[in-house]
């Protein structure tokens, strides 16, 4: 019994720094960054490997992007077309393929101007 107490203090140490850094993120970056942050870690929960880049391994719709990131689907359709034009990613209906983590990981880390 106590390695499953243990093991439950640890899962909820985990999911508090998780929360942390994203209450961070909401209060000090900008929407496209924190739309790449959220993207590069829906990846790293659920990216599956394709000759074309990673695709997120579920459905996810622009409006699920908005909710995650506290902006509105106006905002993160912009962006995400903008990304599309310039080649990071390729969308389509509920489904989301990043085909350059480098520059994704570029935008999540860039300083503001």
């Amino acid at each position: 019994m106590p390695a499953m107490a243990l093991g439950l203090v640890q899962v909820l140490e985990h999911r508090l720094f998780d929360m942390q850094d994203r209450l961070v993120e909401f209060a000090s970056l900008d929407v496209p960054r924190r739309i790449a942050h959220a993207v590069l870690r829906l990846i790293d929960q659920a990216g599956r490997e394709e000759v074309a880049g990673t695709r997120i391994g579920f459905p996810i719709s622009r409006q699920d992007l908005a909710a995650l990131t506290g902006t509105t689907l106006h905002n993160v359709s912009r962006i995400l077309t903008h990304w599309e034009r310039h080649g990071l990613i390729a969308g389509g209906r509920r489904t989301l393929l990043v085909r350059d983590i480098p520059g994704l990981m570029h935008l999540a880390t860039a300083i503001e101007a």
